[in-house]
């Protein structure tokens, strides 16, 4: 199984070659595509159904006057000690990263679909920010949830700081435990989106005493790897999640073979396919409404994440950057990847949350050469 786990990989990589940077280095996540300015506020979920606490970063519209706003950092203190520390980085090493969302902007009046996104197995959420700004600036609100004890690590609001060592299984059946309990994450997440006081702490959503309802009965849900199979996992338990994408995750669990007959995307790695993947070959099978499967040329399946474009960052800034660990998230340009991705996720979304043609989704594209359709 195409499992993501290896998330120490490339913090090892900065601990060995930062210590080339003679200043203090400062990135920032790549440009927006949309229209909108994006908004973002770290949440944390506490329900009675369900017993694990769940932190989401919240990614939506924003309203236009944000000028005096600044962007959100992309990791909290103590997430990014955390990785700094297991690079071998001394403490207070110099370098930020930063978003391109506006910290706790009010958000833009609208009727705004929502979308969540699971994480790959062992994968904090943190790491997922490029594709979730970049969904959000299309006109959607973007949940992006950490799964606890999954996630190698989660920074809560309150100063609490879990981290774990995940086992990767052979068997796919090992994973089982963990879709379920994902399920039910999205699913508590979902729930949370109708409850006014939860959703009032989104700046702007209360004004004068009332709370502006978010769109529910009706959602999209994607991930990437693990996450991928729990957005299939999740739409056949909810009838709320509509349509979904999964980012180069093999299939777990009894969607395998029950199928689906909702919209369904599948966006593979170079390698990853329906040949290659038993797990896809017969879900492909059971599915039943509108199906695509498309591949990105020279992509991994760790492109799908943060990584590639922070590593293309790193590049841009002087550090030297080994071709062999480039090669290892992807070979395909960080920032390319993520329009091919944006692109096509806002494209299937759009198809089935707004309206849209989807034109994208019919077939190659002079557009975007580096994508072809598969069967």
């Amino acid at each position: 199984m195409a499992v993501f786990r290896n998330i120490l990989f490339l913090v090892h990589i900065l601990g060995a070659f930062l210590s080339f940077a003679s200043a203090q280095l400062d990135l920032q996540l790549p440009s927006l595509p949309g229209t909108y300015q994006v908004g973002t506020i770290a949440l944390e979920l506490k329900v009675a159904t369900n017993p694990r606490d769940i932190m989401a970063s919240f990614f939506y519209p924003a309203h236009q006057s944000c000028s005096n706003i600044p962007f959100a950092p992309a990791f909290p203190p103590q997430s990014l000690a955390y990785i700094a520390a297991q690079g071998g980085l001394p403490p207070g090493f110099p370098i930020t990263v930063t978003t391109q969302a506006y910290l706790k902007a009010p958000i833009s009046s609208g009727d705004f679909p929502v979308l969540i996104f699971s994480t790959g197995y062992g994968v904090s959420r943190l790491l997922y920010t490029v594709i979730a700004e970049d969904l959000s600036s299309l006109g959607y609100i973007v949940v992006v949830v950490d799964h606890p004890l999954d996630a190698e690590f989660i920074e809560y609001l309150d100063g609490r700081f879990v981290n774990i060592t995940d086992t990767n299984y052979e068997d796919f059946d090992a994973y089982i435990p963990f879709l379920d309990a994902r399920v039910q994450d999205v699913r508590t997440v979902l729930d949370s989106l109708s409850n006014t006081t939860f959703i009032s702490q989104i700046p702007g959503l209360k004004s004068r005493g009332k709370v502006q309802r978010l769109q529910t009965s009706k959602v999209g849900i994607l991930g990437h790897s693990l996450g991928g199979a729990t957005a299939a996992a999740a739409m056949l338990a909810d009838k709320r999640f509509v349509a979904g994408v999964n980012l180069d995750g093999s299939i777990v669990g009894n969607v395998t073979s029950l199928g689906l007959s909702k919209p369904f995307l599948i966006i593979e790695n170079e390698f990853h396919n329906r040949t290659t993947d038993p797990t896809w070959a017969e879900f492909w099978t059971h599915l039943k409404g509108f199906k695509r499967e498309i591949r990105v040329l020279k992509s991994q399946h760790g492109s799908y994440s943060d990584y590639l474009v922070l590593l293309d960052e790193l590049i841009a800034a002087g550090i030297p950057v080994p071709p062999e660990i480039k090669e290892g998230f992807g070979l395909i340009d960080g920032k390319r990847m993520l329009n091919i991705e944006s692109a096509y996720v806002g494209a299937f979304f759009g198809k089935w949350f707004k309206g849209k043609n989807g034109k994208l989704l019919d077939g190659p594209s002079k557009l975007f050469p580096e994508v072809t359709f598969f069967g």
